[in-house]
């Protein structure tokens, strides 16, 4: 069964099987996962509610520091099993970019996936263990290049093994971080253009 995700750059959690994915995403068996983000081996379809999870970054640009990404509860009370998580192109598309990093968690993993332009590094990340979590927090190192447009981080976050929403979504993060410096002149001169504009309006 295929499953096209839409746009940006991702962060996804997957369990496995009947049982789900307890020890992460089989990439090796199906490489297709790393493609889709989507868990086939659940034998369920996600979630189309809001999530009840939520993608956060320690910064929203970076040009060769590692930054940081928390996958976390919204409302304290739901936990996940797994996730999968990649970062792509804001842009769209279905390649993963970056190094993902465990910040020392025993409970995740880095993993390699082929959908990338470098394949020899960890560009994915997952959980190893499927237990009760409320949080994790990861590390993403960009690769020397940059990415043109920016980042998402895509997740696919699992509750139980026919619970799981896809597609979670984090803020743009800019790589490298002159790129987002140099939308700032277009944004100030439209801010003063709107400003102007009310002034003008206001007179009359």
């Amino acid at each position: 069964m295929a499953f096209v995700t839409r746009a940006a750059v991702l962060l996804i959690v997957v369990c496995a099987s009947t049982d789900g994915y307890k020890t992460g995403p089989p990439i090796s068996e199906d490489r297709t996962i790393c493609v889709t983000l989507y868990p086939e081996g659940h034998g369920a379809i996600p979630k189309m509610s809001p999530p009840p999870f939520r993608i956060d970054v320690s910064d929203t640009c970076t040009t060769k520091d590692p930054i940081f990404v928390t996958i976390s509860t919204t409302d304290n009370k739901t936990w996940f099993e797994g996730i999968f998580v990649q970062a792509r192109s804001a842009r769209g598309g279905n390649q993963t970019y970056g190094e993902f990093g465990t910040n020392g968690d025993p409970q995740l993993q880095g993993l390699k996936c082929h959908n990338s332009p470098n394949a020899n590094v960890d560009n994915s990340i997952a959980h190893s263990q499927a237990k009760h979590y409320f949080s994790k927090k990861f590390t993403w190192k960009p690769p020397p290049n940059g990415v043109e447009g920016g980042v998402t981080f895509l997740a696919t976050v699992v509750h139980e093994t026919e619970d799981f929403w896809m597609e979670v979504k984090s803020p743009v993060v800019a790589t490298p971080c002159a790129a987002a410096a140099a939308l700032l002149p277009k944004l100030a001169a439209f801010v003063l253009t709107a400003a102007i504009a009310y002034y003008n309006c206001a007179g009359q």
